[in-house]
């Protein structure tokens, strides 16, 4: 392909990109000048392929020391090239990876980069030609490279992905204008996500002082156990408690919006949506 000039930063390939990011937004839209792609659970990773393959984390750190299997990267990518994405585990279907608890080097089932955008190509910077050009860009150099997916995608139809990425247990959608340029370490309405949230009716059992306000211990009848803990509602009257943790007797039933839940049954970036005051 083609390019146009284009400006170039005042970095070099092999130097760290700061991503561009999303806006966070409530209700997903269907709209023909957008671009809707699935939102993975892993690592955001750029990789830049020129003299030496280099992977850096969002916050510019070395991830082929925490992942030294992507350096079979450096095989199979074209030189040339620096591209965004995020680094998942695959089984037979994705496996999320947990930031946290994640063993250096250690990963359920095997390692893939999810290529969604190429910032260079061709020895120069792509950052401000539109979003599905440099999509193009990206699928073709990437094509035949056995450890990197090709991020899908849909245009114009982000509730029905949505509706997909619910059914399949993934974390959410993204939404791109499709002709918008890349804009790097800024979050802009260019880029907005859409998280699958799912909903249950759990029970408040005790409280605890937390900052200027109180932190609810939300207990799951199924689990028989506490998978969460949340900030009261701003609307929930103080008590007369003293500061320090009381129980709630009778317990506060809630419905509480959340990600995901794990086998244990706890409770990832959970959320009041209405409680009961008995």
């Amino acid at each position: 392909m083609r390019l146009l000039p284009s400006e170039a930063p005042a970095r070099l390939p092999d130097q760290f990109v700061s991503p561009m990011l999303a806006v966070t937004q409530s209700a997903v839209f269907d709209d023909e000048n957008w671009w809707y792609e699935v939102k993975w659970d892993g690592y955001r990773a750029m990789v830049s392929q020129t003299e030496r393959l280099r992977v850096f984390s969002r916050r510019g750190q070395d991830l082929l020391t925490r992942f030294p299997e992507l350096s079979r990267l450096d095989d199979q990518l074209p030189r040339s090239l620096v591209l965004d994405g995020e680094i998942i585990a695959w089984r037979d279907h994705h496996d999320s990876l947990e930031r946290k608890t994640l063993p250096v080097g250690k990963a359920k089932g095997s390692l893939v980069f999810v290529a969604f955008d190429c910032l260079y190509a061709h020895n120069q910077w792509i950052l401000d030609h539109p979003l599905m050009v440099r999509r193009t860009i990206l699928e073709e150099a990437i094509a035949g490279c056995p450890s990197i997916l090709l991020a899908p995608g849909i245009g114009g139809r982000g509730i029905e992905l949505l509706a997909a990425a619910h059914r399949l247990g993934l974390e959410g959608v993204v939404a791109k204008k499709k002709d918008s340029h890349y804009h790097p370490g800024k979050r802009s309405r260019l880029w907005q996500k859409f998280f699958v949230h799912e909903k249950k009716m759990l029970q408040a059992i005790s409280a605890e002082p937390s900052g200027s306000g109180w932190k609810w211990a939300l207990w799951d009848p199924v689990h028989q156990r506490v998978v969460a803990h949340v900030m009261a509602p701003e609307t929930w009257k103080k008590t007369p408690w003293d500061a320090s943790p009381a129980t709630l007797d009778p317990p506060v039933w809630c419905e509480v919006w959340f990600r995901s839940q794990d086998t244990q049954g706890t409770l990832r970036h959970a959320r009041l949506s209405s409680w009961r005051h008995d």
